[in-house]
C-alpha cells in the first residue's frame, strides 16, 4: 500500500514546519556568532526550562503548542485537553524533569562542552 503524496503534503501542517525552520535558523545564526560559548550552560539551561515546562502548562513549550493543535484539528472530543486538565497532569511531572535535568547538565556539562 502506497499512500498517496497529495493527500499526504494536504495533511502536513505548513506552518509547523516553517516555525521548526526558522527556529533551527535562528539557533544557528547564535551558534555561528560565538554567543553560545559566551553564554554557555545559561544557554541549556534556558533549553531546558524552555521545553520541559511544556509539561506543566500547554502553553509551555513550542511541542505542547502543537500537540493542543493537533489534538483539536483531529476533531475527536475524547483528544482535546483544557488548560485545567493538563496543568492537573503536567505540574507533578515538571519539577520532577526539571529537578532531574538541572542535576544532569550541572553534572556532565563540562563532559559534553568537551571540556
Amino acid at each position: 500500500m502506497r499512500p498517496e503524496p497529495d493527500e499526504f503534503l494536504r495533511q502536513i501542517d505548513w506552518s509547523v514546519l516553517l516555525f521548526f525552520a526558522g527556529l533551527f535558523i535562528i539557533v544557528g545564526g547564535v551558534e555561528g556568532s560565538g554567543l553560545l560559548d559566551l553564554v554557555g550552560q545559561q544557554w541549556w539551561a534556558l533549553a531546558l526550562g524552555v521545553g520541559l515546562c511544556g509539561n506543566g502548562t500547554h502553553i509551555g513549550s513550542a511541542a505542547s503548542v502543537i500537540c493542543v493543535a493537533e489534538a483539536e484539528r483531529a476533531g475527536i472530543p475524547e483528544c482535546r485537553s483544557s488548560p485545567m486538565l493538563w496543568l492537573k497532569m503536567g505540574t507533578p511531572v515538571m519539577p520532577v524533569t526539571l529537578l532531574v535535568s538541572s542535576v544532569l547538565l550541572t553534572v556532565f556539562f563540562d563532559y559534553y562542552r568537551g571540556g
